[in-house]
């Protein structure tokens, strides 16, 4: 019964840390690959028990890089965001069981942490990390609603633009048909180019904006999808409104 459980343990632990690496930065993470990648890394624990090698630092170093790998990544510089991510995961997770461990006379042996948790300290454990991700999300998402200045990147008409864009809390704008988020920008020489009419209401009544869909599109280095509305007017304080939506979703990796 030990083998069961202690594949069980490294399995749950692998789906914590690949969870709270995606909320860090490297991006969605399908349920099948997440659970696949986990059953290895259990199974890798597993084998690690009988080549220590395998449990030394440069083998914590590769383990962690495969885990990457279970984020798909479209470019070398999408995987080095993954890796970071999952080795900062790592650290979180692991610096937490290992304090536990050293609170109940549990310590590290062979590269190998060991304590006996009491079965309600363990759940009470479990409970907190199992909302450790949702946590982060959160407040990530507060950050981005705080109206922190975000580096939009966008190609329109053959031409490359660099906007400095700032989370409005109160742009909801979407396009009728698809959904889509809608960005606000002041960008007159585009005007010719925009004929998608976003719906606004506003304090001062209904009107109209309209819109393009920009060849290439990324947030902070994020590809995205959304339309982008042209002001008729200079916006203040900023290049380009973002909205909350967009923002979150790039935020949390996806």
């Amino acid at each position: 019964m030990y083998i069961e459980l202690f594949l069980l343990d490294n399995l749950v632990m692998d789906c914590l840390m690949l969870r709270i690496a995606a909320v860090l930065g490297a991006g969605r993470l399908p349920a099948r690959r997440m659970l696949l990648a986990s059953a290895l890394g259990a199974c890798g624990a597993w084998v690690a028990l009988f080549f220590p090698p395998l449990v030394s630092l440069p083998g914590k170093a590769v383990s962690g890089l495969l885990f990457a790998l279970a984020f798909p990544a479209k470019s070398l510089r999408e995987y080095g965001h993954a890796a970071a991510a999952v080795f900062a995961a790592a650290f979180l997770t692991g610096g937490l069981v290992f304090a536990l461990a050293l609170c109940f006379d549990g310590g590290m042996r062979g590269g190998v942490v060991l304590a006996s948790l009491p079965v309600r300290t363990a759940l009470y454990a479990a409970l907190a990390a199992a909302f450790l991700p949702n946590l982060i999300r959160r407040l990530r998402a507060r950050r981005a609603r705080a109206g922190i200045h975000t580096v939009v990147m966008l190609c329109a008409a053959g031409r490359e633009y660099r906007l400095d864009a700032l989370t409005d809390t109160g742009n909801a704008l979407v396009e009728p048909l698809s959904g889509k988020p809608v960005i606000v920008a002041y960008l007159p020489e585009l005007a010719e180019y925009a004929h998608i009419p976003i719906p606004t209401v506003t304090a001062g009544g209904t009107g109209i904006l309209y819109a393009l869909r920009p060849e290439r599109l990324s947030i902070n280095g994020r590809e995205g999808e959304a339309l982008l509305a042209l002001s008729s007017v200079p916006l203040h304080g900023t290049e380009a409104l973002l909205p909350p939506e967009l923002a979150e979703r790039t935020e949390l990796g996806g």
